[in-house]
């Protein structure tokens, strides 16, 4: 009885001895209250909770971690201040110790499917593989091989796990890519390079200097990494430093496959991430915001914030590091609190993940009854209207799809669900439309052959006839004849035998309003919208552009002998639009019925809209001044290059006196207090 007694003592005493986690657990019902999601506005809004805290490890013993990882059933910790690293069990508690006395300021840490643990030590410059029992199994070097750089430092800060037991990582400093070494420690080479942005006049320049100058005045280096992350399908995720990044998921060629979707968030700061198995992808940025992107690339929804020494549960002070479970709940570490918050999923939020899934697998009805009940309490949900929109489509039920899309101002999915609606509506109804187009030929024809014969559109001609002989509308009439023939036309206009001030004014008045019709009465693929849109503003623009552009070309056409007048300068570039005016209706109607895979023709016929305009303005302007075209090109120039002074010059006008107005406003508000 003594000997049970004892040993039941001795096995209670070796449990309390062995290293375990404090892990205090929370009410799931504490709210974060800053989570965020996207409305069909286009804006982020507060919205109900999608995580809340679900409790925290705050006994760990951390000293300023830097690195963060959760896979098989663990947490990976680098805990940089103590120079080593830890190993925590999630279900069991326990803590494995790694590195005592072999690191000195580990700074990234992962694991692999086999349970390896690589470490990423910034102050040895060296790389450590340790087996899932914690042995040292293999340390990694700075790479000997010329084409890493004789000169390249090896600092590696984060670490990815390789195939074969090697590694990819992100080295302090590098821009050149995420170095890959082997398992056997040889240099593979820089993987995913990023690319160097240059602007439409760095292009330029870039195209004119010679190498040397180039050296000294295009020093464009690309961005640098700040964590990379090896998702279960072998593909490299990575997030680059600084402000307006997003997260890109590479092919084994190291091609961005994230660049094509558009709606993926941008987001600032980002300094850790972790991809599901099903692919969602979360981003920890410096702010403490937590970003969740499903796997087709739309914003989920973001949580989380700054303490700013407020102490509340859900809020960091310094995020150092980010990891996911296999049962959904997301892990921050924050490296001056030396704790780590756990996250997980309210009901809500789980609905929205079962609909997303339920569409994923196939089940369509299911996931859109789901998708149903979230739009009851939220019809404001953009991500609801999305994957609702993706159900229509995917049921063939194309009209609803449009809906849906429409509500969310998703173009792309409108431009599909329209293409799939116009395709059904031409197969019905393309032998009704060729038929149509026949009889109204034929019609035509009988109607001519008649009017031949017996004279029965006499009254119409007599009207047509009536229409001529008034001044006026004989001018407007006129614009057809300038299309094709803009040089007499700007001889009749400057011997006073063609248009007037009025017909040019009523000219200028169709084009502002065509203007307007374009840019709101496109249809929804291709318009403004209208909460957006301003139409006095416009207004003064077309008008201020309008009148700055015929004094100045004026005034610089009298200086160089031009012999246009500003009566002539005004009607004639009036009756040069004339394609605008008589053909852009056309391409408005055509664009309400197009989508986006035919912008490139409307766009193109636009083009060529412009290109016969200025066509007949040079012409009519040769014509107007008596210049030879070398003249009138120059004239051209430099009437573009001071208009943009003017503009230049006025925009700083304004600047100042709006900062005069504000301060002699602030100047009154602060007399009034004090008085």
């Amino acid at each position: 009885m003594r000997k049970g007694i004892k040993g039941l003592a001795a096995a209670l005493l070796l449990t309390l001895l062995l290293p375990r986690t404090v892990f205090a657990a929370g009410a799931q019902t504490q709210s974060t209250s800053y989570t965020k999601t996207r409305t069909i506005d286009g804006e982020e809004a507060v919205s109900q909770d999608a995580y809340t805290v679900y409790g925290a490890y705050t006994d760990l013993g951390l000293n300023v971690p830097q690195d963060l990882y959760v896979g098989n059933g663990k947490l990976y910790i680098a805990d940089t201040g103590n120079s080593r690293a830890l190993v925590v069990d999630i279900e069991s508690g326990g803590v494995k110790e790694l590195g005592d006395g072999l690191m000195k300021e580990p700074r990234g840490i992962a694991a692999d499917e086999d349970g390896r643990i690589y470490v990423a030590d910034t102050g040895n410059s060296q790389v450590y593989r340790f087996t899932a029992e914690g042995e040292l199994e293999f340390t990694f070097e700075r790479p000997t091989e010329p084409f890493y750089g004789k000169k390249t430092s090896f600092k590696p800060i984060k670490v990815a796990p390789g195939d074969d037991g090697g590694v990819y990582l992100v080295c302090e400093g590098s821009t050149a890519g995420v170095v890959q070494i082997n398992g056997y420690g040889n240099f593979l080479g820089y993987f995913a390079s990023n690319n160097v942005d240059m602007s439409f006049w760095e292009k330029v320049v870039d195209a004119v200097l010679t190498e040397e100058q180039k050296a000294r005045f295009l020093k464009k280096t690309p961005a640098s990494y700040e964590n990379v992350f090896r998702g279960s399908d072998k593909l490299i995720y990575t997030v680059n430093k600084g402000a307006g990044v997003k997260p890109k998921k590479h092919s084994i060629s190291g091609l961005d496959l994230l660049a094509s979707y558009t709606e993926i968030p941008v987001l600032n700061n980002a300094i850790d991430l972790h991809v599901t198995g099903d692919g969602r992808i979360y981003v920890l940025s410096d702010n403490g915001r937590v970003t969740e992107i499903t796997a087709d690339g739309f914003f989920l929804c973001s949580f989380g914030g700054k303490a700013s020494g407020s102490g509340r549960a859900g809020l960091f002070d310094v995020p150092a590091g980010l990891g996911v479970d296999e049962d959904g709940k997301v892990y921050v570490l924050d490296r001056e609190q030396n704790s780590i918050t756990v996250f997980d999923r309210t009901p809500a939020q789980n609905n929205i993940y079962r609909a997303i899934d339920l569409y994923r697998e196939g089940f369509y009805d299911e996931s859109q009854e789901i998708l149903d009940d979230v739009l009851k309490y939220n019809d404001a949900s953009y991500l609801a209207h999305i994957y609702s929109a993706k159900n229509y489509m995917q049921k063939g039920e194309y009209q609803m799809a449009l809906t849906h899309y429409r509500v969310a101002g998703n173009r792309e999915g409108y431009s599909e669900a329209y293409w799939e609606i116009r395709n059904q509506w031409l197969s019905r109804n393309l032998v009704y439309l060729i038929l149509g187009a026949a009889v109204l030929f034929v019609i035509i024809r009988i109607c001519k052959l008649l009017d031949r014969k017996t004279g029965i559109f006499a009254p119409l001609h007599r009207l047509k006839a009536a229409v001529v002989r008034n001044r006026f509308l004989a001018d407007l009439g006129k614009m057809t004849y300038v299309m094709r023939h803009p040089i007499d036309g700007a001889y009749y206009i400057k011997r006073r035998e063609m248009g007037n001030v009025v017909s040019a004014t009523v000219i200028y008045a169709c084009l502002l309003i065509i203007l307007i019709l374009y840019q709101t009465a496109t249809g929804f693929l291709f318009a403004q919208p209208l909460e957006d849109y301003s139409v006095f503003n416009v207004f003064l623009a077309f008008v201020f552009l309008l009148v700055l552009f015929i004094s100045v070309h004026y005034l610089i056409s009298s200086i160089n002998d031009g012999l246009g007048t500003p009566r002539g300068i005004y009607v004639t570039f009036a009756y040069d639009c004339a394609p605008l005016v008589l053909i852009m209706p056309f391409l408005i109607i055509v664009a309400n019925f197009a989508t986006i895979n035919d912008a490139f023709f409307i766009n193109f016929a636009i083009g060529c809209l412009f290109l016969w305009v200025i066509c007949n303005m040079v012409t009519g302007f040769i014509e107007l001044h008596d210049y030879r075209f070398r003249d009138l090109v120059k004239n051209l120039l430099v009437t573009a290059f001071t208009m943009g002074v003017v503009i230049l010059a006025m925009s700083m006008v304004y600047l100042m006196a709006k900062q005069v107005v504000s301060f002699v406003r602030e100047v009154i508000m602060e007399v009034s207090l004090r008085v």
